[in-house]
């Protein structure tokens, strides 16, 4: 009626890991429902993205994620990070999405059966999807990644030589990087280098024949935080070599409905941590991330059987691999939850007892390099996997008389999981 305009975050709160967290729908039910009233003009969700190449408040909230109670936001927490204001930490970056007309969308999906009554749910997730769609690919991100993926220090040009291959996939994929900066330019890599250096995420060793960079300890949440902003760029991806390496198990040839499945079977197990396609649309997304796998000279035809040992040729001379870099942070953090869930067998449990079990248990394993890096022993991480297995009746005595072995299947699925995803790691390391 007044033709003003609202804004809000359809989010409900800020993200504590980078990733665009699932929305909440009271504020967008509430205009759906006005849309509903008034026969007025169209009213446009316009999705907007923010992003940034860093943030002073992330370290906070990633000691959180490592156990540590939040501070409460009183007087004093305003005026230290107003203070903190006053140190440059970079750019921000503003984009647009494609803007959806509310009204229209409502009527569309009011004439399909399939979507009576999930309307604005399935209105919020497009909206999500735009938003992502439209946020763009830090340098911050990116060297973040290859950090993170290393996990070790490296000379800048190692950092290049993983940047530069993520830069053509980026490109080819037609994603925006953030200010147009030249991903494969030395000096944008080394500006971002001394950037992240001078918060203190990351180190430089100077003193020997180059010059040697590495995430802090106990920083290295913070630095996944950064990748986060640009995961969904290169989720799709991950879980086409992760369906690859899968099919390649079942016999000595891989079927197009084996690579499709195994897709879906690991889409089912990381539902609740990324934002992910309809069906259909992510199988159309599966199969373009298969196409450009392969070489522009010798291109896959993804409605025909291979064999097992093409497949394997096929994710060997990719000219990236990205599983690892992606998945594994996440899978490694499952895998935690679910050995110690199924130590419990058919026992109940204190939640946050097994939360702080899990972080406990997640130190060793990162001592004994069981994992492969700090960041998965992650509350927030453990709190998703936990929020999986409880879908799964696994928690809470819902689950019958069998919850011990379901809990010990539920354990060997992520070890699986993990299995394979560290055998792309392999595949990348021997390049």
């Amino acid at each position: 009626q007044n033709h003003a305009n609202l804004t809000w975050s359809i989010e409900g709160g800020r993200t504590r890991t980078g990733k665009l967290r699932p929305p909440v729908f009271g504020i967008l039910r509430y205009i759906a429902d006005a849309v509903d009233e008034i026969d007025g003009p169209e009213v446009y969700l316009v999705p907007t993205s923010i992003v940034y190449d860093q943030l002073h408040e992330v370290e906070a909230m990633t000691t959180e994620a490592y156990g540590a109670a939040k501070r409460p936001e009183d007087l004093r927490f305003l005026v230290r990070l107003a203070r903190q204001q006053g140190h440059r930490l970079g750019r921000a970056y503003l984009d647009f999405g494609e803007p959806l007309p509310l009204r229209k969308r409502l009527e569309e999906l009011r004439g399909d059966e399939s979507g009576t009554g999930t309307e604005v749910e399935r209105i919020a997730l497009d909206v999500e999807h735009r938003i992502n769609r439209a946020t763009p690919v830090t340098p911050t991100a990116v060297v973040s990644l290859a950090l993170l993926g290393a996990d070790r220090s490296l000379s800048i040009s190692e950092v290049l030589d993983t940047v530069q291959p993520l830069a053509s996939y980026i490109a080819a994929r037609n994603w925006a990087v953030a200010g147009a900066a030249d991903l494969t330019n030395r000096s944008t890599i080394r500006w971002t280098l001394h950037q992240l250096v001078a918060s203190g995420v990351v180190s430089v060793y100077d003193a020997g024949t180059e010059a040697v960079w590495g995430i802090v300890a106990e920083q290295h949440l913070v630095a996944a935080f950064y990748r986060n902003t640009a995961i969904h760029i290169l989720v799709d991806r991950a879980m086409a070599e992760m369906a690859l390496v899968a099919a390649c198990e079942s016999s000595g040839t891989v079927a197009p409905a084996t690579v499709r499945d195994e897709a879906l079977r690991l889409r089912e197990l990381l539902k609740f941590e990324f934002l992910f396609s309809g069906r259909a649309q992510f199988e159309k997304e599966l199969a373009d991330e298969i196409r450009l796998i392969a070489p522009a000279e010798d291109p896959v035809d993804i409605t025909r059987t291979y064999c097992a040992d093409d497949v394997r040729r096929l994710l060997e001379s990719a000219d990236v691999l990205l599983a690892h870099l992606v998945l594994r942070p996440f899978l490694d953090a499952y895998h935690i939850v679910a050995d110690r869930l199924a130590a419990y067998e058919d026992e109940s449990f204190d939640e946050e007892a097994f939360l702080a079990e899990c972080l406990e248990v997640g130190k060793q394993w990162e001592l004994q390099r069981r994992i492969a890096s700090a960041e998965s022993r992650s509350m927030e991480l453990f709190k998703t996997g936990l929020r999986l297995a409880r879908h799964r009746e696994l928690i809470d005595g819902s689950g019958g008389a069998d919850v011990a072995k379901r809990r010990r299947q539920f354990a060997d699925e992520i070890a699986t999981a993990t299995r394979r995803v560290n055998e792309i790691a392999e595949l990348a390391r021997a390049r």
